[in-house]
Protein backbone atom coordinates (compact mmCIF):
# COMPACT_ATOMS: atom_id res chain seq x y z
CA UNK A 1 0.00 0.00 0.00
CA UNK A 2 1.26 3.75 -1.02
CA UNK A 3 1.54 6.27 1.23
CA UNK A 4 0.61 6.61 4.75
CA UNK A 5 3.28 6.29 6.77
CA UNK A 6 1.90 7.90 9.87
CA UNK A 7 -1.03 5.38 9.78
CA UNK A 8 1.33 2.41 9.56
CA UNK A 9 3.77 3.53 11.96
CA UNK A 10 1.20 3.47 14.29
CA UNK A 11 -0.16 0.08 13.28
CA UNK A 12 3.59 -1.15 13.94
CA UNK A 13 3.80 0.63 17.72
CA UNK A 14 0.71 -1.74 18.04
CA UNK A 15 1.99 -4.69 17.14
CA UNK A 16 4.40 -4.25 19.62
CA UNK A 17 2.59 -3.22 22.55
CA UNK A 18 1.50 -5.25 25.00
CA UNK A 19 2.64 -6.48 28.72
CA UNK A 20 -0.05 -6.07 31.78
CA UNK A 21 1.41 -3.42 34.07
CA UNK A 22 0.70 -3.57 37.98
CA UNK A 23 -0.43 -0.16 39.38
CA UNK A 24 2.76 0.70 41.63
CA UNK A 25 4.85 -1.76 40.10
CA UNK A 26 6.55 0.77 37.50
CA UNK A 27 9.96 1.82 37.93
CA UNK A 28 11.43 5.14 37.25
CA UNK A 29 15.23 5.07 35.30
CA UNK A 30 17.38 8.36 36.63
CA UNK A 31 20.49 8.51 34.38
CA UNK A 32 20.05 4.82 32.98
CA UNK A 33 20.35 3.44 36.60
CA UNK A 34 16.96 1.48 37.95
CA UNK A 35 15.84 2.80 41.15
CA UNK A 36 14.43 0.48 43.59
CA UNK A 37 11.65 -0.92 42.19
CA UNK A 38 8.23 -0.60 44.18
CA UNK A 39 6.29 -4.09 44.81
CA UNK A 40 2.66 -3.96 44.34
CA UNK A 41 0.47 -5.88 46.31
CA UNK A 42 -2.52 -4.62 43.86
CA UNK A 43 -3.37 -7.39 41.46
CA UNK A 44 -5.40 -5.16 39.40
CA UNK A 45 -3.88 -4.55 36.25
CA UNK A 46 -3.77 -1.47 33.69
CA UNK A 47 -4.24 -2.76 30.09
CA UNK A 48 -0.47 -2.24 27.74
CA UNK A 49 -1.65 -2.80 24.70
CA UNK A 50 -2.83 -0.22 21.76
CA UNK A 51 -5.62 -0.15 20.30
CA UNK A 52 -5.64 1.39 16.47
CA UNK A 53 -8.53 2.66 14.19
CA UNK A 54 -8.50 3.34 10.62
CA UNK A 55 -11.20 5.57 9.56
CA UNK A 56 -11.57 6.85 6.19
CA UNK A 57 -12.48 6.66 2.57
CA UNK A 58 -13.37 3.47 1.00
CA UNK A 59 -10.31 2.50 -1.51
CA UNK A 60 -7.22 3.82 0.15
CA UNK A 61 -5.83 0.05 1.17
CA UNK A 62 -7.22 -0.06 5.01
CA UNK A 63 -8.12 -3.89 4.85
CA UNK A 64 -4.71 -4.28 2.90
CA UNK A 65 -2.83 -2.81 6.09
CA UNK A 66 -4.59 -4.21 8.33
CA UNK A 67 -4.03 -8.04 6.53
CA UNK A 68 -0.56 -7.37 6.58
CA UNK A 69 -0.89 -6.54 9.85
CA UNK A 70 -2.66 -9.78 11.06
CA UNK A 71 0.22 -11.75 8.84
CA UNK A 72 3.24 -10.62 10.58
CA UNK A 73 1.58 -11.12 14.48
CA UNK A 74 2.46 -13.95 15.21
CA UNK A 75 -1.10 -14.43 16.61
CA UNK A 76 -3.33 -13.22 15.34
CA UNK A 77 -7.32 -13.54 14.13
CA UNK A 78 -8.72 -11.58 11.06
CA UNK A 79 -12.42 -11.08 10.69
CA UNK A 80 -14.91 -8.84 9.29
CA UNK A 81 -17.30 -6.80 11.03
CA UNK A 82 -20.29 -8.09 8.89
CA UNK A 83 -19.90 -11.63 9.33
CA UNK A 84 -19.18 -11.44 12.62
CA UNK A 85 -21.29 -11.80 16.03
CA UNK A 86 -21.19 -10.78 20.11
CA UNK A 87 -20.48 -14.59 20.95
CA UNK A 88 -18.09 -15.37 17.85
CA UNK A 89 -16.02 -12.18 19.45
CA UNK A 90 -16.01 -12.51 23.07
CA UNK A 91 -17.06 -15.97 24.17
CA UNK A 92 -20.47 -18.23 24.45
CA UNK A 93 -21.65 -20.99 26.33
CA UNK A 94 -22.90 -24.55 25.02
CA UNK A 95 -23.90 -27.52 26.21
CA UNK A 96 -23.30 -31.01 25.64
CA UNK A 97 -24.83 -34.10 26.12
CA UNK A 98 -22.21 -35.44 28.19
CA UNK A 99 -20.54 -33.35 30.02
CA UNK A 100 -23.02 -30.27 30.34
CA UNK A 101 -22.53 -26.69 29.99
CA UNK A 102 -18.91 -25.82 28.37
CA UNK A 103 -17.19 -22.57 27.06
CA UNK A 104 -16.40 -21.70 23.68
CA UNK A 105 -13.72 -18.87 22.87
CA UNK A 106 -14.29 -16.30 20.51
CA UNK A 107 -11.75 -14.29 18.60
CA UNK A 108 -10.76 -11.95 21.40
CA UNK A 109 -9.71 -15.04 23.96
CA UNK A 110 -8.17 -16.73 21.19
CA UNK A 111 -5.67 -13.75 20.41
CA UNK A 112 -4.66 -13.36 23.52
CA UNK A 113 -1.53 -11.70 23.81
CA UNK A 114 -1.91 -11.56 20.03
CA UNK A 115 -4.22 -9.33 17.74
CA UNK A 116 -7.49 -8.96 16.20
CA UNK A 117 -7.84 -7.05 13.00
CA UNK A 118 -11.19 -6.52 12.34
CA UNK A 119 -12.88 -5.13 9.09
CA UNK A 120 -16.03 -3.35 8.33
CA UNK A 121 -16.20 -1.83 11.87
CA UNK A 122 -18.94 0.27 10.82
CA UNK A 123 -21.06 -2.93 10.06
CA UNK A 124 -20.94 -4.16 13.28
CA UNK A 125 -24.47 -3.93 15.52
CA UNK A 126 -24.73 -1.80 18.95
CA UNK A 127 -24.36 -5.76 21.03
CA UNK A 128 -20.88 -6.45 19.08
CA UNK A 129 -19.70 -2.67 20.10
CA UNK A 130 -20.51 -3.36 23.63
CA UNK A 131 -18.83 -6.65 24.21
CA UNK A 132 -15.34 -5.01 22.64
CA UNK A 133 -15.75 -2.37 25.86
CA UNK A 134 -14.52 -4.46 28.70
CA UNK A 135 -11.99 -6.69 26.18
CA UNK A 136 -10.52 -3.55 25.01
CA UNK A 137 -10.18 -1.50 28.14
CA UNK A 138 -9.77 -4.37 31.11
CA UNK A 139 -8.33 -7.03 28.82
CA UNK A 140 -10.96 -9.76 29.79
CA UNK A 141 -14.22 -11.07 28.94
CA UNK A 142 -16.92 -12.05 32.08
CA UNK A 143 -19.41 -14.39 31.38
CA UNK A 144 -22.72 -15.50 33.50
CA UNK A 145 -24.51 -17.87 31.58
CA UNK A 146 -26.39 -20.96 32.35
CA UNK A 147 -25.43 -21.27 35.35
CA UNK A 148 -21.15 -21.20 34.33
CA UNK A 149 -19.53 -17.46 35.78
CA UNK A 150 -15.81 -17.38 34.66
CA UNK A 151 -13.36 -14.56 33.81
CA UNK A 152 -11.54 -14.88 30.47
CA UNK A 153 -8.09 -13.53 29.28
CA UNK A 154 -8.31 -11.17 25.95
CA UNK A 155 -5.00 -9.44 26.59
CA UNK A 156 -5.70 -8.72 23.17
CA UNK A 157 -4.75 -5.57 20.48
CA UNK A 158 -7.41 -4.59 18.49
CA UNK A 159 -7.00 -3.59 15.01
CA UNK A 160 -10.07 -2.09 13.20
CA UNK A 161 -11.12 -0.32 9.86
CA UNK A 162 -14.32 1.12 9.25
CA UNK A 163 -15.81 3.49 6.51
CA UNK A 164 -17.62 6.74 7.11
CA UNK A 165 -21.37 7.28 7.28
CA UNK A 166 -22.35 8.63 3.62
CA UNK A 167 -19.31 6.86 1.81
CA UNK A 168 -17.38 10.04 2.27
CA UNK A 169 -15.29 11.62 4.95
CA UNK A 170 -16.87 15.30 5.53
CA UNK A 171 -13.95 17.63 6.92
CA UNK A 172 -16.34 19.43 8.68
CA UNK A 173 -17.66 17.13 11.08
CA UNK A 174 -16.11 15.44 13.95
CA UNK A 175 -14.90 11.56 14.16
CA UNK A 176 -18.28 10.38 16.12
CA UNK A 177 -20.37 12.80 13.92
CA UNK A 178 -18.68 11.07 10.20
CA UNK A 179 -19.22 7.56 11.81
CA UNK A 180 -22.96 7.30 13.90
CA UNK A 181 -22.73 3.84 14.16
CA UNK A 182 -19.85 4.06 16.40
CA UNK A 183 -20.53 5.21 20.32
CA UNK A 184 -17.90 7.15 21.68
CA UNK A 185 -17.12 5.52 24.42
CA UNK A 186 -15.50 2.68 22.00
CA UNK A 187 -13.93 5.54 20.02
CA UNK A 188 -12.13 6.80 23.39
CA UNK A 189 -10.90 2.96 23.82
CA UNK A 190 -8.39 3.44 20.66
CA UNK A 191 -5.27 4.87 21.29
CA UNK A 192 -4.92 6.52 17.87
CA UNK A 193 -7.64 7.23 15.65
CA UNK A 194 -6.06 7.84 12.08
CA UNK A 195 -8.25 9.59 9.17
CA UNK A 196 -7.30 8.77 6.00
CA UNK A 197 -8.97 10.85 3.03
CA UNK A 198 -8.84 10.37 -0.89
CA UNK A 199 -7.68 13.94 -1.88
CA UNK A 200 -7.29 14.39 -5.58
CA UNK A 201 -3.81 15.72 -6.34
CA UNK A 202 -2.36 15.74 -9.37
CA UNK A 203 1.22 14.61 -8.20
CA UNK A 204 0.15 12.52 -5.92
CA UNK A 205 -2.23 10.61 -8.19
CA UNK A 206 0.31 10.13 -10.42
CA UNK A 207 2.95 8.51 -8.38
CA UNK A 208 0.22 6.19 -6.82
CA UNK A 209 -1.45 5.26 -10.48
CA UNK A 210 2.43 4.25 -11.28
CA UNK A 211 3.03 2.38 -8.13
CA UNK A 212 -0.63 0.12 -8.65
CA UNK A 213 0.56 -0.50 -12.31
CA UNK A 214 3.89 -1.64 -11.18
CA UNK A 215 2.37 -3.72 -8.83
CA UNK A 216 0.11 -5.71 -10.98
CA UNK A 217 2.79 -6.21 -13.95
CA UNK A 218 5.17 -7.41 -11.65
CA UNK A 219 2.69 -10.02 -11.00
CA UNK A 220 1.88 -10.90 -14.16
CA UNK A 221 5.61 -11.32 -14.72
CA UNK A 222 6.72 -13.40 -11.76
CA UNK A 223 8.29 -10.39 -9.73
CA UNK A 224 9.92 -8.85 -12.71
CA UNK A 225 8.96 -5.25 -13.63
CA UNK A 226 8.64 -5.21 -17.56
CA UNK A 227 6.69 -2.06 -18.09
CA UNK A 228 6.66 -0.98 -21.86
CA UNK A 229 5.88 2.58 -21.01
CA UNK A 230 9.52 4.04 -19.21
CA UNK A 231 7.39 6.72 -18.33
CA UNK A 232 5.44 4.07 -15.87
CA UNK A 233 7.91 2.48 -14.89
CA UNK A 234 9.40 3.87 -12.23
CA UNK A 235 12.17 2.35 -9.64
CA UNK A 236 11.36 1.57 -6.24
CA UNK A 237 14.16 3.56 -5.28
CA UNK A 238 12.35 6.75 -7.11
CA UNK A 239 9.36 5.63 -5.61
CA UNK A 240 10.81 6.09 -2.01
CA UNK A 241 12.47 8.74 -2.52
CA UNK A 242 9.03 10.64 -3.51
CA UNK A 243 7.25 9.93 -0.19
CA UNK A 244 10.31 9.59 2.41
CA UNK A 245 13.34 11.68 0.90
CA UNK A 246 16.52 10.19 -0.10
CA UNK A 247 16.23 7.64 2.31
CA UNK A 248 17.57 4.26 0.76
CA UNK A 249 15.14 1.46 3.13
CA UNK A 250 16.11 -1.87 2.90
CA UNK A 251 12.86 -3.98 2.71
CA UNK A 252 12.92 -6.91 5.32
CA UNK A 253 10.65 -9.87 4.56
CA UNK A 254 8.17 -10.79 6.70
CA UNK A 255 9.60 -14.00 7.78
CA UNK A 256 12.14 -11.79 9.41
CA UNK A 257 9.76 -9.39 10.76
CA UNK A 258 7.80 -12.08 12.56
CA UNK A 259 10.59 -13.10 13.98
CA UNK A 260 12.20 -10.13 15.49
CA UNK A 261 8.68 -9.06 16.53
CA UNK A 262 8.23 -12.32 18.92
CA UNK A 263 11.99 -11.73 19.94
CA UNK A 264 10.71 -8.04 21.09
CA UNK A 265 7.69 -9.21 22.77
CA UNK A 266 9.49 -11.69 24.66
CA UNK A 267 11.81 -9.12 26.01
CA UNK A 268 10.41 -7.05 29.98
CA UNK A 269 9.06 -3.88 29.55
CA UNK A 270 10.77 -1.03 28.86
CA UNK A 271 11.09 1.60 31.79
CA UNK A 272 10.39 4.93 31.15
CA UNK A 273 13.34 7.80 32.53
CA UNK A 274 12.61 10.29 34.57
CA UNK A 275 13.19 12.63 31.33
CA UNK A 276 10.81 10.82 29.29
CA UNK A 277 8.35 10.95 32.00
CA UNK A 278 8.61 14.67 32.26
CA UNK A 279 8.39 15.08 28.74
CA UNK A 280 5.21 13.03 28.40
CA UNK A 281 3.71 14.55 31.46
CA UNK A 282 4.48 18.20 30.05
CA UNK A 283 2.70 17.09 26.68
CA UNK A 284 -0.52 15.66 28.52
CA UNK A 285 -0.42 19.11 30.65
CA UNK A 286 0.00 21.44 27.68
CA UNK A 287 -3.11 19.24 25.89
CA UNK A 288 -5.37 19.23 29.57
CA UNK A 289 -4.98 23.20 29.46
CA UNK A 290 -5.54 24.15 26.16
CA UNK A 291 -8.36 21.46 25.88
CA UNK A 292 -10.15 23.02 28.83
CA UNK A 293 -10.15 26.52 27.40
CA UNK A 294 -11.76 24.95 24.64
CA UNK A 295 -14.48 22.64 26.55
CA UNK A 296 -12.77 19.46 24.29
CA UNK A 297 -12.64 16.51 26.51
CA UNK A 298 -8.72 14.79 27.40
CA UNK A 299 -8.42 12.30 30.10
CA UNK A 300 -5.97 10.59 31.43
CA UNK A 301 -6.50 7.69 28.95
CA UNK A 302 -4.41 10.13 26.66
CA UNK A 303 -1.91 10.37 29.27
CA UNK A 304 -1.75 6.35 29.68
CA UNK A 305 -1.79 5.73 25.49
CA UNK A 306 1.26 8.49 25.33
CA UNK A 307 3.15 5.92 27.98
CA UNK A 308 2.07 2.79 25.99
CA UNK A 309 2.98 4.07 22.80
CA UNK A 310 6.49 5.17 24.02
CA UNK A 311 7.16 1.89 25.60
CA UNK A 312 6.46 0.06 22.19
CA UNK A 313 8.42 2.96 20.54
CA UNK A 314 11.08 1.67 22.58
CA UNK A 315 10.71 -2.05 22.36
CA UNK A 316 10.83 -1.37 18.56
CA UNK A 317 14.67 -1.19 18.85
CA UNK A 318 14.69 -3.59 22.03
CA UNK A 319 15.66 -0.91 23.61
CA UNK A 320 14.96 -2.27 27.70
CA UNK A 321 14.02 1.70 28.79
CA UNK A 322 12.27 4.79 27.21
CA UNK A 323 14.25 7.68 25.98
CA UNK A 324 13.23 11.49 25.08
CA UNK A 325 13.82 10.53 21.48
CA UNK A 326 11.30 7.52 21.71
CA UNK A 327 9.11 9.97 23.48
CA UNK A 328 9.20 12.71 21.18
CA UNK A 329 9.03 10.31 18.47
CA UNK A 330 5.12 9.19 20.03
CA UNK A 331 4.22 12.89 20.76
CA UNK A 332 4.58 13.88 17.05
CA UNK A 333 2.94 10.54 15.80
CA UNK A 334 0.02 11.71 18.01
CA UNK A 335 -0.29 14.72 16.86
CA UNK A 336 -1.05 13.60 13.58
CA UNK A 337 -4.26 11.47 14.67
CA UNK A 338 -7.17 12.72 16.20
CA UNK A 339 -6.47 12.49 19.77
CA UNK A 340 -9.98 13.03 20.46
CA UNK A 341 -13.31 11.84 18.83
CA UNK A 342 -15.04 14.82 19.32
CA UNK A 343 -12.55 16.81 17.12
CA UNK A 344 -12.87 17.77 13.70
CA UNK A 345 -10.07 16.57 11.27
CA UNK A 346 -9.33 19.70 10.10
CA UNK A 347 -9.44 21.27 13.53
CA UNK A 348 -5.75 22.69 15.79
CA UNK A 349 -3.78 19.94 16.94
CA UNK A 350 -5.48 20.69 20.58
CA UNK A 351 -9.20 20.46 19.30
CA UNK A 352 -9.28 24.13 19.53
CA UNK A 353 -10.25 25.74 16.15
CA UNK A 354 -12.18 24.59 12.90
CA UNK A 355 -10.32 23.91 9.70
CA UNK A 356 -13.29 25.06 8.06
CA UNK A 357 -13.54 28.47 9.94
CA UNK A 358 -9.56 29.41 9.69
CA UNK A 359 -10.12 28.82 5.53
CA UNK A 360 -13.24 30.33 5.45
CA UNK A 361 -12.11 33.87 4.33
CA UNK A 362 -10.63 34.51 0.67
CA UNK A 363 -7.46 36.80 2.47
CA UNK A 364 -6.75 33.07 4.26
CA UNK A 365 -7.06 31.07 1.35
CA UNK A 366 -4.28 33.42 -0.18
CA UNK A 367 -1.74 33.74 3.01
CA UNK A 368 -2.35 29.75 2.63
CA UNK A 369 -1.57 29.43 -1.07
CA UNK A 370 1.36 32.40 -0.76
CA UNK A 371 3.60 30.22 2.18
CA UNK A 372 2.98 27.04 0.06
CA UNK A 373 4.93 29.27 -2.74
CA UNK A 374 7.48 30.45 0.04
CA UNK A 375 7.99 27.24 0.74
CA UNK A 376 8.53 25.92 -2.79
CA UNK A 377 10.91 28.61 -3.50
CA UNK A 378 12.64 27.95 -0.58
CA UNK A 379 12.93 24.20 -0.85
CA UNK A 380 14.46 24.71 -4.71
CA UNK A 381 16.45 27.41 -3.80
CA UNK A 382 18.64 25.10 -0.85
CA UNK A 383 18.36 21.74 -2.06
CA UNK A 384 16.56 21.00 1.29
CA UNK A 385 12.71 20.65 2.46
CA UNK A 386 13.15 20.71 6.42
CA UNK A 387 12.42 23.92 8.29
CA UNK A 388 12.31 24.94 11.63
CA UNK A 389 9.83 28.08 13.05
CA UNK A 390 12.77 29.97 13.36
CA UNK A 391 13.42 29.43 9.56
CA UNK A 392 10.14 30.32 8.37
CA UNK A 393 10.05 33.18 10.41
CA UNK A 394 13.18 34.32 8.73
CA UNK A 395 11.70 33.56 5.26
CA UNK A 396 8.43 35.55 6.00
CA UNK A 397 11.13 38.46 6.02
CA UNK A 398 12.06 38.61 2.65
CA UNK A 399 8.70 38.46 1.76
CA UNK A 400 7.31 41.61 3.52
CA UNK A 401 3.55 41.44 1.42
CA UNK A 402 2.64 38.00 3.25
CA UNK A 403 4.31 39.14 6.68
CA UNK A 404 2.16 42.18 6.85
CA UNK A 405 -0.96 39.97 5.48
CA UNK A 406 -0.06 37.39 8.96
CA UNK A 407 0.64 39.52 11.18
CA UNK A 408 -2.58 41.81 9.83
CA UNK A 409 -4.34 38.89 11.53
CA UNK A 410 -6.08 40.08 14.94
CA UNK A 411 -7.33 35.63 15.87
CA UNK A 412 -4.79 34.29 13.77
CA UNK A 413 -0.86 33.80 14.40
CA UNK A 414 1.80 32.18 11.96
CA UNK A 415 1.37 28.83 13.85
CA UNK A 416 -2.59 28.88 12.93
CA UNK A 417 -1.56 28.97 9.07
CA UNK A 418 1.48 26.05 9.90
CA UNK A 419 -1.63 24.02 11.36
CA UNK A 420 -3.41 24.35 8.41
CA UNK A 421 -0.41 23.23 6.25
CA UNK A 422 -0.52 20.34 8.31
CA UNK A 423 -4.14 19.46 8.12
CA UNK A 424 -3.34 19.80 4.16
CA UNK A 425 -0.47 17.31 4.36
CA UNK A 426 1.78 20.00 3.04
CA UNK A 427 3.97 20.18 6.22
CA UNK A 428 5.14 17.27 7.73
CA UNK A 429 6.90 17.31 11.46
CA UNK A 430 9.23 14.83 11.82
CA UNK A 431 12.76 13.47 12.91
CA UNK A 432 15.61 15.01 10.32
CA UNK A 433 17.51 12.45 8.79
CA UNK A 434 21.35 14.22 9.37
CA UNK A 435 23.40 11.42 6.88
CA UNK A 436 20.53 12.49 3.72
CA UNK A 437 18.69 15.77 4.07
CA UNK A 438 20.53 17.78 6.79
CA UNK A 439 20.11 21.35 6.19
CA UNK A 440 22.73 23.44 7.90
CA UNK A 441 19.92 26.00 8.62
CA UNK A 442 18.17 23.52 11.04
CA UNK A 443 19.85 22.76 14.72
CA UNK A 444 16.74 20.75 16.04
CA UNK A 445 16.08 17.05 15.59
CA UNK A 446 12.65 17.42 14.84
CA UNK A 447 11.49 20.01 12.28
CA UNK A 448 8.78 20.73 9.31
CA UNK A 449 9.53 18.50 6.44
CA UNK A 450 7.72 20.58 3.21
CA UNK A 451 5.68 17.75 0.68
CA UNK A 452 5.18 19.95 -2.67
CA UNK A 453 2.36 17.92 -3.58
CA UNK A 454 0.42 18.22 -0.07
CA UNK A 455 0.80 14.11 -0.20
Amino acid sequence: IYGHIEAKFGLLLSLFSGDQVTPGGSTIVQDNKPSEKKVSKNLLTKRANSHVLLLGDPGLGKSQMLRACATIAPRSIYVGGNTSTTTGLTASVVREARHGAALEAGALVLADSGCVAIDEFEKMDKSQHAGLLEAMEQQQISISKAGVAARLSARTTVLAAANPTGGQYDRDRAVTENCTKLPAPLLSRFDLIFVLIDDPQRSSDTWLSSHVIRQHNRHATGGKNNLANPALSLSHQENSQHQHGNQSNEIISWSILRKYLSAAQSRPSPRLTRSAAQLLRATFLKMRSEATMNNTPITMRQLESLVRLAKARARLELQSIVTPDHAADVIALYGTSVMDPCRKLGAHRTGSKNFAHLTASSSDSKIVTNLINMLHDATVSTGSPWFTLDDIKNRLSHYPDLNTAIRGKPTKSLGDYIDILRDQNFLLYQKRDDNNEASSSVSSAYAYRFLNSGT
